[in-house]
């Protein structure tokens, strides 16, 4: 006659099965929270490289005046404008990258501004038919760009390799260059848009 299992022995085999159980539970959930994270790092960084690479076509599409054909023509209604700080930048541009400004000439401000962790960039933008002489911009009028960073700057080429912190003239830069850090810690990526000197034909 067989010999049953006593209760400790059967507690024993429940406390050695219910461990077993809350170790493989325990890996999956971290495996679900690092596949997670990486699914949002991924999703991030794609929004980051897209909202750079929006924004370095639409700063090497400045809006640079028609050049009067002889020296008796009107000057240009709206003459060349770009005013460039390290954290903040205001420009007419020929590419509107927000939906609803599909034609003319917008103004478009960069602003960077400090956040919780980092700093966030934000976009103004506007049809400059609609402005009616207007400049000044609502602060819930700017729209989120970039998100949590760690650090934006803008740098502006004044010629061969000289790099200035700011921009204020009649004439372009012969291009902006945008510095940014995903982490105080990372390696800064660096876009360059480059102006053409040629106005619009």
């Amino acid at each position: 006659m067989s010999k049953g299992f006593t209760l400790i022995e059967l507690l024993i085999s429940l406390t050695i099965v219910a461990m077993i159980v809350a170790v493989v539970f325990g890996g999956l959930r971290v495996g679900v929270r690092a596949w997670e994270k990486g699914e949002r790092n991924v999703e991030k960084n794609q929004r980051e490289r897209a909202s750079l690479d929006l924004m370095k076509r639409q700063l090497a599409s400045l809006y640079i005046p028609k050049k009067p054909k002889n020296k008796g023509a009107i000057k240009a209604a709206q003459p060349f404008f770009l005013k460039g700080e390290q954290k903040r930048l205001t420009f007419l541009s020929s590419l509107a990258i927000i939906p609803g400004n599909d034609f003319g000439t917008v103004y478009a401000v960069y602003s960077i501004k400090p956040a919780e962790r980092g700093e966030n960039l934000v976009v103004y933008e506007k049809n400059t038919s609609l402005l009616k002489g207007k400049l000044t911009v609502p602060e819930n009028d700017f729209y989120d760009l970039i998100p949590q960073a760690g650090s934006i700057e803008f740098d502006y080429l004044k010629e061969g390799t000289n790099w200035m912190s700011s921009w204020d003239s009649e004439t372009p830069p012969a291009a902006i260059r945008i510095v940014f850090k995903e982490s105080p810690e990372s390696v800064p990526i660096r876009v360059i848009a480059r102006i053409e000197q040629k106005p619009e034909e």
